[in-house]
């Protein structure tokens, strides 16, 4: 490492700037909730509300909406595809209004989080308005439906369910799916990183929301109450935060703002091989790099990947590769390490799950049965496993009770409990342990007392902290 070039790096005003401003921290930060979509969906409420504090009255809206038909029209798919009715036909007829900002919003009717609609379906985000098209002096209402999507995905074919519903709303809709993507994914024809179930949402992601809607809002807001929120929420949505979600672990940046691409661009210009260097260092879990640091570099590695997609900078091969694999994963993903094998969170084999039992296994050969039992009353173990218990005597399993009308969707026929969580019956003990053909040796652990015991089946990362220090594997678990 070129540590002169480094340290010419971190005294430089542009790397003070851009590290202060990732590391401050926002409204959302301090609550805890600056990855959870329902208090993302609370600020756009908020945005798009004419009446609301910050003063704009219907500006935030017309800018959504004006966005909204940018993204549309700039689609590739656009003018190549009819519209296949429905939803976006008479949407459409109005698009270059949109765009030109060639209507006025006559009244907001309503403006509602979490609206339910039919069989308990709730929307994210409705808003009701009338307005003015001065194309064809025509005044039309409108249903705008916002489905927001950060860290989950679409479940239960939610937006052909809105998309029924809304055809039979008077007025025409603009159906939105929102979500974290970059504009270059959002490309992607053959695996897009944001696609409705239903083909006439229009997909939109936060970095449109940023430049289009957000930003302009900072300038045009008046009030100081206004303008510093929405300023720390464009913070917060450029930082790379830690997110667990359960089919992708990452650190994930919603959008960027021009104030930190400025930054970074700076950044790259004048310390390039300074910075590669770092993306080197902190990409590796062996490091033990700070948790600020990671996120700091991360973020500035999406940063050049946004300024690369839009060519504001060049990557060459060898430095597309450098910057890519600073990876969103890294920070979340731990490498444990016991007898010679790494075991990781979501690996098939050497699993989160597939330590817990290794260590408890190894535990049990020295003490009795009941000793085992008392050692496993840990907070974190009971809120995760089987109500019954960590570990079930073999003779035990004789005594559970039959559910002979098994659903994992119905309450347990045998215990009270709803979806078979009572730790009573056959069926829910069969999901939720590993049986004697599961082990290698084909065989059940046992206590030095001779009892064969069945382990849980599923841990989390936090059971295993605890375990390795409840149980006393500090010295032989290293972790990375």
């Amino acid at each position: 490492m070129d540590n002169k070039a480094f340290l010419h790096m971190i005294n430089s005003e542009e790397y003070i700037k851009l590290y202060d401003y990732y590391n401050q921290k926002t409204f959302m930060d301090i609550l805890g909730v600056s990855r959870r979509e329902n208090e993302h969906s609370n600020f756009l409420a908020w945005l798009f509300n004419p009446s609301e504090n910050h003063g704009m009255d219907d500006y935030p809206l017309r800018k959504l909406l004006q966005t909204i038909a940018f993204r549309r029209k700039k689609d590739d798919n656009y003018n190549s595809v009819e519209p296949k009715n429905l939803l976006n036909k008479k949407y459409d007829k109005y698009i270059d209004d949109f765009i030109y900002d060639n209507f006025r919003i006559e009244s907001v009717e309503e403006i509602t989080r979490e609206k339910v609609i039919s069989n308990q379906k709730r929307l994210d985000l409705f808003i009701r308005f009338e307005a003015i098209f001065f194309s064809t002096n025509e005044k039309e209402t409108i249903n705008l439906l916002i489905e927001n999507k950060i860290t989950s995905s679409e479940n239960d074919n939610q937006t052909n369910g809105y998309a029924k519903w809304l055809l039979e709303q008077d007025g025409f809709a603009i159906p939105i799916y929102l979500g974290v993507a970059t504009n270059n994914e959002l490309k992607e024809t053959n695996k897009p990183k944001l696609k409705p179930k239903n083909a006439e949402f229009m997909v939109l992601n936060y970095q449109y929301m940023m430049d289009g809607i957000f930003e302009p809002c900072l300038l045009k807001c008046k009030t100081e109450f206004g303008h510093n929120l929405i300023k720390e929420y464009i913070a917060c949505l450029g930082k790379a935060l830690e997110v667990d979600t359960d089919k992708n672990p990452r650190n994930l940046v919603m959008a960027t703002s021009k104030y930190e691409k400025k930054l970074v661009e700076e950044l790259w210009n004048n310390h390039k091989i300074a910075l590669i260097e770092q993306f080197d260092k902190h990409s590796s879990p062996a490091n033990n790099s700070s948790k600020e640091a990671v996120e700091f570099y991360i973020a500035v590695a999406e940063t050049l990947r946004s300024l690369a997609d839009s060519e504001r900078i060049h990557l060459d091969d060898a430095e597309s590769v450098k910057v890519g694999n600073m990876k969103k994963e890294k920070s979340a993903s731990k490498i444990y390490c016991y007898d010679g094998k790494n075991y990781k969170k979501y690996q098939r084999e050497n699993s989160i799950g597939a330590l817990c039992r290794e260590l408890i296994k190894v535990y049990a050969k020295g003490v009795d049965y009941q000793q085992l039992e008392d050692m496993l009353k840990i907070d974190s173990l009971q809120k995760n496993t089987w109500l019954r218990g960590v570990v079930l005597e073999e003779t035990q399993k004789d005594s559970l009770g039959d559910c002979s009308a098994y659903d994992p969707n119905k309450k347990c026929n045998t215990c009270s409990y709803k979806k078979h969580k009572g730790g009573c019956c056959r069926q829910d003990f069969e999901d939720h342990f590993f049986a004697e053909d599961q082990y290698s040796d084909k065989k059940l652990p046992s206590t030095k007392d001779g009892k064969d015991f069945y382990i849980a089946r599923y841990f989390t990362v936090e059971n295993l902290d605890d375990i390795i220090d409840k149980l006393g594997f500090k010295n032989e678990v290293k972790i990375f």
